[in-house]
């Protein structure tokens, strides 16, 4: 499948049109923020951790971004690991000018990406 079709296409859809939700400190994220919303961290000199809500089936389909525009990294943290696999696997920090995907299948979350923002 060719970039820009596809499920790649569908993804952006749904992103399309949505403010920044911004965060300028450590949060615990509610289901509204979890569903295909941008959230742009724009803290100081001090890391910050999101908390995601627990993956539930209520959220399947569920997805959302975070923007790193802090100076500072920003964790993202998930209860029980990234695709269910525990406590090793249950973060993933952004350093500046990163950003990072996240999805909900109803059972767990996944990161779709990290990478440099445009």
């Amino acid at each position: 499948m060719k970039p820009g079709s596809g499920s790649h296409n569908i993804r952006n859809k749904l992103f399309e049109g949505r403010d920044y939700i911004t965060k300028a400190a450590t949060a615990t994220l509610t289901k509204a923020e979890v569903e295909f919303s941008r959230i742009n961290a724009v803290h100081g000199s001090s890391a910050i951790a999101l908390t995601i809500p627990a993956a539930s089936a209520d959220q399947e389909g569920s997805g959302f971004q975070v923007r790193m525009g802090g100076a500072a990294a920003v964790t993202v943290v998930v209860s029980g690991g990234f695709a269910g696999v525990g406590s090793g696997g249950d973060t993933v920090t952004l350093a500046q000018g990163e950003f990072a995907e996240f999805y909900c299948d109803g059972s767990y979350w996944y990161n779709n990406s990290v990478g440099a923002a445009a």
